[in-house]
């Protein structure tokens, strides 16, 4: 995920460099004339009246405070006991890891966090003048988390060596976002403008997987309605789905680098105040990605 930063950044530098040699051809070009018109100019600007289209590709950087939904406590819906504690796993278990463990002895991990992941989406502008609009964007992100927890064993000798199994937790979730929005833009020169939005946001979220990894071995901990009865019992488990709608709002900025007068590229970063339903974590906290945004100006006509 470091890379794809990496390389996110790096496209968004080679392209403001790009814009902004533009910029400079463009006025060299324009010196000769007077000053009314190159205010005249300033109503040329892309995306005027009209609708305006855009691809979002970014990074979304996740608040971590939902993370622990899938640390496998008691406290949350997917408990690592469902698998730990249960008769029909545990004999598994135990051979897996050549030792009977103490249920009661589980470290469980309890900062949890999200990793980067990517925000891709769609955007849909209607302008009524050339410096404000109002807008709808789709994203859609897929985030996941793992973590580390130790399975002590049960001795009846002690020891100074490590007496413990080193087993992994993992949760995937998406979320569907749709913001509702309004877009001021003011410009900074001939090329390239500032633009500043606010606006509601909407997340549905649903929870994909919550895994434990011991020894190799993978068993789900997603509650399923009933008690997991091993890995050759024949008895229906329903999928109930995890997650939910939480609302909140936002405020983005960034700069729109004229390409022509239908092409812009427009780098900006937005904040979020918002919910994220996952019982038991339902408190609104931040977050903020960091996106391209290529749009096009009317493209049907």
């Amino acid at each position: 995920m470091t890379k794809k930063l990496i390389l996110f950044l790096f496209v968004l530098c080679t392209v403001t460099v790009q814009a902004q040699l533009r910029y400079d051809t463009y006025r060299v070009g324009k010196l000769h004339l007077p000053q009314e018109q190159l205010a005249e100019d300033e109503d040329e600007i892309p995306e005027g009246r009209g609708f305006t289209f855009a691809l979002n590709l970014g990074m979304v950087f996740p608040n971590k405070y939902t993370a622990n939904f899938y640390n496998g406590s008691d406290k949350n819906p997917n408990k690592v006991s469902r698998i730990l504690l249960n008769p029909y796993y545990k004999p598994y278990i135990v051979e897996l890891i050549g030792h009977q463990y103490d249920s009661s002895d589980i470290d469980l991990p309890q900062d949890m966090a999200y990793k980067v992941a990517i925000n891709i989406g769609f955007f849909a502008r209607w302008s009524p003048n050339a410096r404000n609009g109002f807008f709808l964007q789709f994203s859609y992100q897929k985030l996941q988390t793992n973590g580390i927890f130790l399975i002590h064993w049960k001795l009846d000798y002690p020891t100074n060596k490590p007496s413990y199994t080193t087993a992994y937790i993992m949760g995937e979730e998406e979320r569907n976002c749709i913001d509702i929005g309004y877009i001021r833009e003011w410009p900074l020169s001939s090329l390239i403008n500032l633009y500043m939005e606010t606006g509601l946001n909407m997340t549905n979220t649903i929870v994909l997987k919550n895994m434990i990894q011991v020894e190799g071995q993978e068993y789900s901990i997603k509650y399923d309605g009933e008690h997991p009865l091993g890995p050759y019992s024949t008895n229906y488990t329903y999928d109930f789905q995890q997650g939910g709608i939480g609302f909140g709002a936002f405020f983005g900025s960034g700069i729109r680098l004229i390409f022509s007068e239908k092409i812009t590229v427009d780098p900006g970063i937005t904040f979020y105040w918002k919910k994220i339903n996952l019982e038991g974590y339902e408190q609104s906290k931040p977050d903020f990605t960091a996106m391209v945004r290529l749009t096009i100006k009317d493209p049907f006509w």
